[in-house]
């Protein structure tokens, strides 16, 4: 008897639970923090509970790994299978692989295609949402991601890497419409204030008594007006049927927010002028990187040789970068030359990569300035003329001291020695 009433307890939670929603803000990432994630779903909760949502059916990750993130979305899909809505809303990184969308949890470093089971896939998100009778899933994650480039090598069984996220068709079947913050293959803005224009956005149109299609047309509009380049876009399978967030379509609710967007359009217009001011040097033939023994490659040289820029360091397999350190007049340089700039900054060499170590090297704030202040990235591997066999030659990777091998056909960084 008592099993049953349980039983029949359990059922009644789940037929009252009406909207639900997934909020997941993540700033802290080692490798590019982000400023307003949080603020973001800060500011989303509360308008989602201003509009009728029970906080109790709100749940909200900050600075979430992968466990959590899984764990949520599993229990979020139980919920919506009872729900009449059931939102999502991400703000942090995401990148696109293949023409496949990720999302990125604050732990995970995405080095190379493998770690790609590490993300989080969009795909998922969807068809976790779109079980409810209409799911709304709202992506404020197309930001700049350093760790995109570890996707561009185009000899990858994976797919190739585009900026920003890809296009997406929500499987047939599916009650979902997903909104983007920027179109596909674009970059939308942090903000420079306390939240991103998309979740300024946001927080008034999610306040009208209209149909969600509406709702982010209207989003569309205000973000680029107030950005003056920022487009979102929204997919929907929704059909004829009205969505409301409000739980009604039939009250007309004016929201005013002139004030807000007027406030975002003269930042946007103050920040291009300022960069419009500003003078980029011209580059030298030949610079010089922490003392007179290091030399850095010119595009000129790096891109002739075979080689590819990323935020000016060259970039090239194993063999073009011999190449291109011939050009420039040096020569890559050995594993020892680089294993000392980790030392002398007092970092730990992890010549078999023991994890213990490089979370060291990763804690150690000294030794994370010092060899960036040397003017090395902690963004990829830098190659030596040493070679392990004839497909593979050696690397290290600074922000952990790392010192291993790679095929010969990885991009890695090119700079060389007199």
């Amino acid at each position: 008897m008592r099993l049953l009433l349980t039983l029949l307890l359990f059922i009644v939670s789940l037929q009252a639970t009406d909207r639900i929603a997934l909020l997941i803000g993540n700033k802290n990432y080692s490798f590019a923090p982000l400023t307003n994630p949080l603020n973001d779903v800060k500011v989303i909760k509360s308008t989602l509970i201003s509009i009728g949502f029970k906080e109790d059916n709100i749940k909200v990750l900050q600075n979430a790994t992968k466990p959590q993130i899984d764990t949520a979305l599993y229990n979020f899909g139980l919920q919506a299978e009872s729900a009449d809505i059931a939102l999502v809303y991400f703000s942090g990184h995401g990148l696109q692989v293949g023409g496949t969308n990720y999302l990125m949890p604050t732990e995970v470093k995405a080095r190379s295609h493998k770690d790609l089971v590490r993300l989080i896939n969009l795909d998922r998100v969807i068809d976790t949402a779109g079980v409810a009778k209409a799911g709304v899933v709202l992506i404020d994650a197309c930001r700049d991601n350093p760790l995109s480039d570890n996707f561009s090598t185009s000899n990858s069984k994976s797919g190739n890497f585009d900026r920003g996220l890809a296009q997406i068709t929500p499987k047939k079947g599916l009650k979902v419409i997903v909104g983007f913050a920027t179109q596909s293959g674009q970059i939308a803005q942090d903000g420079r204030t306390d939240n991103s224009p998309y979740a300024i956005a946001l927080k008034s149109a999610l306040k009208l008594n209209r149909d969600i299609t509406k709702v982010l047309g209207a989003v569309n509009e205000d973000v680029l007006n107030a950005t003056g380049s920022q487009m979102p876009m929204f997919r929907s399978t929704l059909g004829r049927r009205d969505v409301c967030l409000t739980g009604s379509c039939s009250q007309k609710v004016v929201i005013d927010n002139s004030q807000e967007l007027a406030r975002l359009r003269a930042e946007n217009a103050q920040y291009r002028e300022q960069s419009s001011r500003v003078v980029i040097p011209v580059p030298k033939p030949i610079q010089v990187v922490s003392t007179s023994k290091w030399l850095k490659p010119t595009n000129r040289v790096c891109e002739a040789n075979g080689g590819k820029l990323y935020k000016g360091v060259c970039k090239a397999n194993w063999k073009n970068a011999k190449k291109i350190c011939s050009a420039s007049g040096g020569k890559l340089p050995s594993r020892a030359d680089l294993k000392k700039v980790v030392v002398d900054c007092g970092g730990i060499v992890n010549s078999n990569w023991h994890g213990i170590d490089a979370t060291k090297n990763n804690n150690n704030t000294s030794y994370q300035s010092c060899y960036k202040e040397k003017d090395f990235s902690d963004n990829n591997y830098y190659w030596t003329r040493e070679e392990k066999d004839s497909s593979s030659a050696w690397g290290v990777l600074f922000d952990l001291g790392d010192d291993r091998w790679h095929n010969k056909s990885f991009h890695g960084y090119a700079l060389c020695v007199r």
